[in-house]
C-alpha cells in the first residue's frame, strides 16, 4: 500500500508540473518551461513526453541535443556561469490576464526584479535572492576547494526552496518562483558584534503575506529562519493541517578525488525524539528515494566533509527525500531533493521556527 501511495503522490506532482510546463511552452517562455519539464521528468523518469518537449525547446533555442538521457544533459547546461544571473520569470511572456488566471491572488508577485542581499559573519556568507526569498548560495569563508577556490556548498538559480500549495480558488502556487519584497538595513549585512537580519516578504494583500526572516549571529554556522504566515488561512485551500516545503540543491565537487568524495555524499535525517537515519554511504545506486511517514527533527544534505542542514525547532510531520548521482556533470556530484511536511494550525497568524546549518 505504501508504494502505491508514493507512486500516486509522484503522479500528482508530475501531472501538476506538466500543466505548468505546457502553459509556459504555449506562452513561449522556453527557459522556464524547460525547467518545469525537467522537474516533471524527475517525478516520472520513464515517461517520454517531458524529454520530447525538452528536445523541442532545445531545437527552438539552439541548444545541441545529446543522444543520452535528456535530464542528465540538462543539469550542467543550466549551471553555466553566464546563465546563473539570468532571472527565471514568466513576466516577459505572460499577459496580465494570463498571470491572473494562472496565479490568482499571487499574480502581482510574478513580476519583479531579482536582487541579492548578503548576510555574513567571520565563518559563513549567505546570499539571499528576492526571487523565491530563498538562500541562493552558502559559502564557508575559512575553507577552500581542492583547487583553492571559495568553498560554496550550493548556488545558482537551480536551487529551490519554498512552499507548494493550492489556494482556495484552486491555483497551484510555488513560492520559489515568485518575487519577495526585501526588508533590510542594507544589501550587505555583517554580523560582527551583534546579530543581523534580512526579511523577505511575499505580499498577497495588505495584511496577508508569507515572510521569511533570516537572522545570523556572530561566529556561528547557524542561520535562523522564522517564517511568518499572516492572514494565510483564508488564502490556502480549506482544512490544511500541513504545508509542503521543498528544498533542492545541486551539490558541487569540493575534493580532488571525485569518486571517493561521492562515496561519502548522502542525505541524512533525524527522526523526532529518535535516531539518525539516511541513505547508506558508499551506495552504488544512481537514484535513491524514500518516503518518511513519521516526524523528523532535521534533514541534512552532506558531502564528505560539509553539510547543509534544515532543522525544525519542533518537528516536520513527514518527509520525502531523493538523491540522484550526476556522472555526466563535470561540476556536480548529486542532485538532492526533499519535500517536508510543515505543521499548519490554521490560525490568523503563525510562526514556523526553523534553522539552517551550513558548515563542517
Amino acid at each position: 500500500g505504501f508504494s502505491y501511495f508514493n507512486n500516486q503522490k509522484l503522479k500528482k506532482a508530475y501531472d501538476k508540473e506538466i500543466i505548468v510546463a505546457d502553459s509556459l511552452y504555449q506562452a513561449k517562455d522556453y527557459e522556464t518551461a524547460r525547467n518545469s519539464y525537467r522537474k516533471a521528468l524527475s517525478y516520472r523518469p520513464n515517461v517520454p513526453y517531458p524529454s520530447e518537449k525538452i528536445q523541442e525547446i532545445n531545437q527552438i533555442t539552439g541548444i545541441p541535443i545529446a543522444s543520452s538521457d535528456t535530464l542528465q544533459q540538462e543539469i550542467p547546461e543550466e549551471q553555466k556561469p553566464e546563465e546563473i544571473s539570468a532571472p527565471r520569470t514568466v513576466a516577459g511572456t505572460l499577459s496580465p490576464e494570463d498571470r491572473q488566471n494562472m496565479y490568482g491572488l499571487f499574480a502581482g508577485a510574478v513580476v519583479g526584479e531579482k536582487e541579492f542581499y548578503t548576510l555574513e559573519n567571520d565563518l559563513i556568507k549567505v546570499n539571499l535572492s528576492t526571487l523565491g526569498g530563498r538562500v541562493y548560495s552558502a559559502e564557508l569563508k575559512n575553507y577552500t576547494t581542492f583547487d583553492s577556490l571559495p568553498l560554496i556548498l550550493f548556488d545558482g538559480d537551480s536551487t529551490v526552496f519554498g512552499f507548494k500549495f493550492f489556494t482556495w480558488d484552486n491555483k497551484p502556487i510555488e513560492t520559489n518562483n515568485l518575487y519577495f519584497l526585501p526588508i533590510a538595513d542594507g544589501k550587505s549585512m555583517v554580523a560582527d558584534n551583534s546579530s543581523r537580519s534580512v526579511s523577505m516578504r511575499l505580499q498577497v494583500e495588505p495584511y496577508k503575506y508569507i515572510e521569511y526572516v533570516y537572522t545570523l549571529e556572530p561566529n556561528s554556522y547557524m542561520v535562523d529562519l522564522d517564517i511568518n504566515l499572516v492572514g494565510m488561512k483564508d488564502i490556502f485551500t480549506g482544512n490544511l493541517n500541513s504545508l509542503d516545503l521543498n528544498w533542492e540543491i545541486f551539490l558541487p565537487q569540493q575534493e580532488k578525488g571525485r569518486q571517493n568524495e561521492n562515496k561519502y555524499t548522502s542525505i541524512k535525517y533525524k527522526y523526532y525524539q529518535d535516531d539518525v537515519d539516511g541513505f547508506r554511504e558508499m551506495s552504488s545506486k544512481d537514484l535513491e528515494e524514500k518516503e518518511i511517514t513519521t516526524k523528523v527533527r532535521w534533514l541534512a544534505f552532506k558531502d564528505q566533509f560539509f553539510s547543509s542542514v534544515i532543522i525544525a525547532d519542533n518537528y516536520f510531520l513527514n518527509a520525502w527525500v531523493q538523491s540522484q548521482k550526476l556522472p555526466e556533470s563535470p561540476k556536480y556530484l548529486r542532485h538532492f531533493r526533499t519535500e517536508l511536511g510543515v505543521p499548519f494550525e490554521g490560525k490568523d497568524s503563525e510562526i514556523i521556527n526553523l534553522r539552517f546549518y551550513f558548515g563542517p
